[in-house]
């Protein structure tokens, strides 16, 4: 199993052979997010086709440094989109948020990335789904 496949797999609820769910949106897999349908084409290279886009889209937060204080501020945004943090690690984050409200958090996260951007610009926030 490839290395992209084990990270994916406890995201994933299995719904017919090789056909899972997307439980929760990824960190580090591109091209999955919560809701959606996807097929693995090749177990061993961890390669998967996309079968149907669910109603979500995932805001990927990526830093240089620590961001507990701007994952609070995001969380406290995102709030009123019921937007999920959907995984975590010291210097990046995964949030899902229902593709209806991807302006608002786009524009939420605009004003935490301003607050928290250093003149290093090691603060990369983007979506995808």
């Amino acid at each position: 199993m490839s290395d992209e496949l084990n990270a994916l797999k406890n995201e994933l609820e299995e719904r017919a052979e090789r056909t899972f769910k997307v439980a929760f949106s990824p960190d580090f897999v591109d091209g999955a997010v919560a809701g959606d349908i996807i097929r693995i084409t090749d177990v061993a290279s961890g390669e998967f086709k996309v079968l149907r886009r669910g109603p979500n889209v995932a805001i990927k937060v990526f830093s240089l440094s620590d961001i507990t204080g701007p994952l609070e501020d995001a969380k406290e945004r995102l709030a009123p989109l019921k937007a999920r943090l959907d995984g975590r690690v010291a210097n990046a984050c995964v949030f899902t948020v229902q593709a209806r409200h991807i302006e608002r958090a786009r524009a939420a996260m605009r004003r935490v990335e301003k607050a928290y951007r250093t003149s290093s610009g090691s603060w990369m926030v983007r979506s995808e789904g």
